[in-house]
């Protein structure tokens, strides 16, 4: 089952051409940095400071790259000239030094290919994260990988009418080595050994464990 179904798919893009519009206006300073930054946050993008450039953030799941999506990757780089590139500590890919063309062209081509970047920035749920080395570690308790898939398609199907507290971040954890990383998101997942997970909320808030499920 995905959540990512083709009405989804296409609502994802249904508001592109207003930010296509308000980008432009955005880079002829005809919209503040303030109002720009509360609307665009929503596509992944940001102005950078002075208001010259901006940057494009890619929703990646767990940080993995899809084999589809290397050569691709790779391509958008070359091609549209991409100066920086930044791994962040949310496991996307961020670029920047970007015109808005460049970011609303990024846009939908990345749409185009199952990358989305819907809800990358502002007052969504951020990239949910989980352990690279999920499906090889030995210490993970069990795959937690498809449950991040899973987790991150609900998400976006979603993604429109959620209204949370700025930069929501989610994690799973597979084994109790990078425990530290689920603690210290807002909602975090610990794998445990029976096939099911501790679940902590507030992080660095959070005193404990709120339920186990």
């Amino acid at each position: 089952m995905s959540f990512l179904t083709e009405q989804v798919k296409a609502d994802l893009l249904r508001d592109i051409e207003s930010f296509a519009e308000t980008t432009d206006r955005f880079y002829k300073k005809e919209v503040s940095i303030r109002d720009y930054k509360g609307y665009s946050g929503g596509f992944g993008s940001f102005a950078e400071r002075g208001a010259g450039s901006g940057m494009f953030r890619m929703r990646l799941p767990g940080g993995r790259i899809r084999h589809e999506h290397l050569g691709f990757i790779a391509d958008v780089i070359e091609r549209y000239e991409l100066p920086v590139i930044h791994c962040t500590t949310g496991q996307s890919l961020q670029f920047h030094k970007l015109d808005g063309k460049r970011i609303v062209a990024l846009f939908k081509e990345c749409h185009a290919k199952g990358i989305y970047s819907r809800g990358c920035g502002g007052n969504y749920i951020h990239n949910i994260t989980g352990p690279a080395l999920s499906g090889v570690h030995p210490a993970e308790q069990f795959v937690v990988a498809p449950y991040v898939a899973i987790m991150s398609e609900y998400i976006l199907s979603q993604i429109l009418y959620i209204d949370l507290p700025n930069k929501f971040k989610t994690a799973f954890v597979g084994d109790y080595e990078t425990a530290s990383h689920g603690r210290f998101k807002d909602i975090g997942f610990l794998a445990k050994p029976e096939g099911r997970f501790d679940v902590y909320a507030a992080g660095g808030i959070g005193a404990r464990c709120l339920c186990g499920s």
